[in-house]
């Protein structure tokens, strides 16, 4: 239970979930077994990477085949003999019947020395016996890692496999890594990561009316996890521990929860190590030490890193250790000779894990390192010595006459005697703060609202809290709306543009967020959760007359007022997933869906003129951003960057570049592009995070 809060963490992260209500996905893998198992395949295999769900699928197997088959679910068991396997094998089949059914078998089982050395015994004597107590119904075997059996042993494996197939029993087996050798006759099901809808359900699900998980929450979880279920448990395990007491979940709580989350995952960290060859484990520590560009990874850039730490490792070994880590389900093969991780956070761990990455570097570096700098450290410190003082011999032949006996033309003018004598200086002013985003402050471990100039200069807090303060928005005369924490829950907050008068507008317990101002600026929308669901509701600038505007059962939030204030963009997901809808607000507030997509389309724009549409999209397999006509038409991918996911689209106030925020070069950062989709630009490029961006129009 969490420390200090009547809940119980309902995410399981140690064990294989057993209770259909906590299972998610894999239906398709159910559907396939009872399939094959109807059509007389009596071998099947499901295959798949250390924690990727293989024993919990197992769990559903009786639930999901009913009365048709007798299923024996059994784990590991590490006899070394072939006789003792199956004497093992009978008892633990024996222990799992129902108690009606156990006691009609005719006699009690024997003991192991019934069963040692006649293993015909299991076929000709218990397996009769069994069968018909349990009224002739066909049996199943569902051997959990079937590669662990018999100590490991292949050549035992196989005797143990040749044997129970001659006994006509129908047999599924789980497997970590590739299964071939004995198993190539197999049907094979490969198991992998959930996909992004049941994903997002074991994310929102378990803590249903708890916890409440924000929708950029929930893709930054899927982004770190690539809907791999053990890591979505193990993220949102510690973000209940540490959000459950507030209620919600932001995209900022989740890669702050990353240090617990390692802590939690440490048993798989140590599996991972002790299932590589040592190829792989310096493979792994090298992957892990580089940032990549955009998350891929070339071989050659691995190779120059191991030759320059002096890593005895050859081109043909690391190339082994990638195929065999592809095979593995760690790394994923996106062109010759480049690669990405399967999952995002498990790069992220190797990457902070020093008793995992930075040990294995040390463990396979022969000799001292430095030597090179030390030996060339003082001649190119003489080289900068001499450089500088010819620099400064010139400057004093170049430096004008100060006046006085000899000199021409009198005093020099300073700065200083400029501003003694009234007169300004030639000095540009400072560039105008015309972007307003979220920068994570790593001294108090808080979002606040900061200002900056649209070239990445001039950077100004505005807020400064113990909480979080986020999701700015502008309105036309210059003010600001945001969201923030400070009275212990999410409310709709106005300031001025130099952070004055920061005053709470929407003041309810329940959260709100994604507010908006009226092209007038005498109205703002923005969604609520104060009537059970997320609706959009509206207010007056001061926080007066607040009512609600959509009535769904399914959420609607991100709302956005259009330039001319006759129409709100939204987001809703009655229709089954997310899509961008617009209501208008001087017809009785008429909504129009204007995305059609099985993908999630989310977080719209209006261009400054009101004819076009950005927003957030998932149809390509990532979060890029895409542009579309005001009526839904012509909607095509602006960033056109699959290596990474785009979030958060806000427009220049001539409409000629979007301003977004990614994790592209190793850390949250703003982004400019074109509208036409060149000239990307970091504009932050810094090593802290920045989120959240939104343009003065």
């Amino acid at each position: 239970m969490s420390k200090g809060v009547p809940f119980a963490n309902p995410y399981v992260i140690d064990k294989p979930v057993v209770e259909a209500s906590h299972f998610y996905g894999r239906l398709d893998l159910l559907d396939w077994v009872e399939s094959s198992l109807d059509k007389g395949q009596p071998l099947l295999i499901v295959q798949g990477p250390h924690r990727i769900g293989k024993s919990s699928s197992l769990h559903q197997l009786g639930a999901h085949l009913g009365s048709n088959y007798m299923v024996f679910l059994l784990g590991e068991m590490a006899e070394s003999r072939l006789d003792r396997l199956l004497w093992q094998i009978a008892l633990a089949m024996t222990e799992s019947l129902p108690e009606e059914i156990a006691l009609s078998l005719q006699a009690p089982l024997p003991g192991l020395l019934s069963f040692e050395g006649q293993a015909s015994y299991f076929g000709e004597e218990f397996l009769p016996r069994l069968s018909k107590a349990v009224g002739g119904k066909p049996l199943l075997l569902a051997l959990d890692d079937f590669h662990l059996w018999g100590g490991g042993d292949s050549a035992l494996q196989a005797e143990l496999l040749s044997y129970l197939t001659s006994l006509k029993l129908n047999l599924l087996l789980t497997w970590e890594g590739p299964a071939g050798g004995m198993l190539s006759q197999a049907l094979v099901w490969r198991l992998g990561p959930l996909d992004r809808e049941e994903a997002r359900r074991l994310i929102t699900e378990p803590g249903a009316g708890i916890l409440d998980y924000d929708y950029e929450a929930q893709e930054r979880i899927l982004a770190l996890t690539s809907g791999h279920p053990y890591f979505v448990q193990l993220l949102c395990y510690a973000l209940f521990e540490r959000c459950v007491s507030k209620g919600w979940v932001l995209i900022q709580d989740v890669d702050e929860v990353v240090p617990e989350t390692m802590a939690l995952g440490k048993s798989y960290l140590q599996h991972l190590l002790a299932a590589s060859s040592p190829q792989e484990r310096v493979a792994l520590a090298a992957l892990g030490a580089m940032r990549g560009i955009q998350g891929l990874i070339l071989e050659e850039e691995v190779c120059y890193l191991l030759q320059r730490r002096r890593i005895r490792l050859s081109p043909e070994e690391l190339r082994v250790a990638l195929h065999r880590l592809v095979e593995r389900g760690l790394l994923v093969s996106m062109a010759p000779h480049t690669y990405r991780f399967q999952v995002e956070l498990l790069r992220v761990w190797l990457g902070k894990e020093e008793e995992f990455g930075g040990s294995l570097i040390k463990e396979v570096r022969p000799g001292k390192r430095g030597l090179g700098l030390k030996r060339f450290f003082w001649p190119v410190a003489a080289a900068l010595l001499v450089i500088l003082l010819f620099l400064w011999s010139i400057r004093s032949r170049l430096q004008p006459p100060t006046g006085g006996e000899g000199g021409q033309g009198g005093p020099v003018t300073t700065p200083t005697s400029l501003a003694a004598s009234g007169v300004s200086p030639t000095e540009p002013p400072p560039p105008r703060q015309n972007i307003a985003y979220m920068f994570w402050e790593e001294e108090s471990g808080t979002w606040e609202i900061y200002l900056m100039a649209s070239d990445g200069s001039n950077r100004t807090p505005l807020t400064k809290n113990e909480v979080n303060d986020t999701w700015p928005s502008w309105s036309y005369d210059g003010r600001l709306v945001f969201v923030s924490e400070r009275d212990g829950n999410r409310e709709i907050y106005l300031m001025n543009a130099d952070g004055s008068k920061q005053v709470n507008l929407s003041q309810n317990p329940a959260p709100d967020s994604s507010p908006s101002f009226s092209p007038d600026g005498r109205r703002i929308v923005f969604s609520s959760r104060r009537d059970g669901n997320w609706e959009i509701y509206i207010m007056d600038a001061d926080g007066s007359q607040q009512a609600r505007v959509t009535r769904n059962e399914e959420p609607d939030y991100a709302p956005v007022w259009s330039p001319d204030g006759t129409k709100i963009a939204f987001v809703s997901e009655r229709d089954g997933n997310k899509e961008i809808y617009v209501m208008d607000t001087t017809d009785d507030w008429e909504e129009t869906r204007l995305t059609s997509n099985e993908a999630t389309d989310t977080s719209p724009a209006w261009s400054p003129d009101g004819t076009r549409i950005a927003f957030e999209s998932y149809r390509d397999d990532d979060m890029e951003i895409y542009i579309m006509n005001a009526d839904g038409a012509g909607q095509r991918n602006l960033t056109n960057d699959h290596t990474v996911d785009d979030y958060g689209p806000s427009w220049s106030p001539d409409g000629s570049q979007i301003i977004y925020y990614a994790y592209r070069d190793g850390n949250w950062d703003l982004y400019l592009i074109g509208v036409d989709g060149t000239g990307r630009v970091n504009l932050t490029d810094s090593a802290e995070a920045e989120q959240g961006p939104a343009w003065r129009p």
